[in-house]
């Protein structure tokens, strides 16, 4: 069973709480609302004797056995297992430890990157406590959340500039809230956050320079996916990396315009190629700008590049550069 957020606030407003949430999903605000309920909970450090936090593999049992523990001079013991593999569906669990019999002094908050939705504990979790997928909001939304942080620290950002820093980026919205308190201390003395800013700010993703570079090399611009290129290995990210993020990008592309060519829908092709729906405008341009033949023989010489690379044959940063400059001409 899923909950509307506005159920997560009111057990943080009325301080009353489940025995256990699973939180899961975007990491912002999985972490947001980590923190809200370790404030709200525990309330100040001395309680933190009342707290345990689990990172990765731990049993239910262990779980279950410490918030089971009678808190000391607290209302509450609560304890945070992050990534336990519990959910994720690749171990069997039958055995639940009486997690459904906590005593009421007892909280569990599993934040969780895997989840199986078939798996029998979390059918009970969802029954006895508060399952919640935290949705990566959409473009609109998240351009709405840039303006709105900017607005609070009395910063005045345009629509179409939020619309650029949010597309620029690409990435979750930890890195974009990251990018985000760099902007606001770079301009501390003014209002205003314009394009020039958030360029000469921000870290694009490698995924969004991979983008942009193969955009120069689809308009036949040599001397600026070079120098792309050149940027990012000064930046000191591995010709490895890059050719593996170039293939991917060639993939996308060349699924783009398959789908494209089917009729396919824009919401249909962020399904199928794993991109977020307001990316796919982008690649369908792109896949404009190459033959069919082009993006199969770009795929298989990135293999052949990887391999070489691999086995010494060719020098990292040359094979690269060297598959750039063929697909340039």
């Amino acid at each position: 069973m899923m909950y509307n957020v506005d159920i997560l606030n009111e057990h943080l407003k009325n301080e009353k709480y489940k025995n256990v949430y699973l939180f899961f999903g975007e990491d912002y605000f999985k972490k947001n609302y980590e923190t809200l309920f370790k404030k709200s909970i525990i309330k100040d450090e001395i309680n933190n004797i009342n707290l345990s936090i689990y990172k990765d593999k731990i049993s239910l049992k262990t779980l279950v056995e410490d918030a089971s523990t009678i808190p000391f001079f607290g209302d509450y013991r609560l304890v945070i297992a992050k990534n336990t593999g519990i959910f994720d569906g690749k171990i069997k669990i039958d055995n639940f430890f009486d997690i459904d019999k906590l005593p009421l002094s007892g909280i569990i908050i599993f934040i969780e990157e895997n989840v199986d939705k078939r798996t029998k504990i979390y059918k009970l979790i969802s029954k006895i406590g508060t399952a919640y997928e935290f949705e990566t909001p959409k473009e609109a939304e998240l351009i709405s959340w840039v303006i709105d942080i900017f607005k609070k620290e009395e910063k005045d950002i345009s629509r179409v500039d939020a619309t650029y820093f949010v597309r620029s980026l690409q990435g979750n919205m930890n890195f974009m809230y990251s990018e985000i308190n760099k902007l606001l201390c770079y301009k501390l003395q003014d209002t205003k956050i314009t394009v020039k800013d958030i360029d000469f700010v921000t870290s694009k993703s490698i995924e969004i320079k991979i983008f942009d570079m193969l955009k120069a090399v689809g308009e036949k611009d040599l001397n600026r996916a070079l120098t792309m290129y050149k940027n990012m290995i000064d930046s000191r990210n591995e010709p490895i990396m890059i050719l593996n993020m170039l293939s991917r990008q060639f993939r996308i592309i060349l699924r783009t315009k398959a789908l494209t060519s089917m009729k396919h829908s824009v919401t249909e092709i962020a399904e199928k190629t794993g991109v977020r729906s307001f990316t796919v405008n982008g690649y369908i341009s792109q896949s404009k700008k190459f033959k069919y033949n082009t993006l199969i023989n770009a795929l298989e010489e990135c293999l052949i590049t990887d391999v070489n690379i691999k086995t010494g044959a060719v020098n990292g940063v040359l094979g690269v550069e060297k598959l750039i400059v063929k697909f340039s001409r």
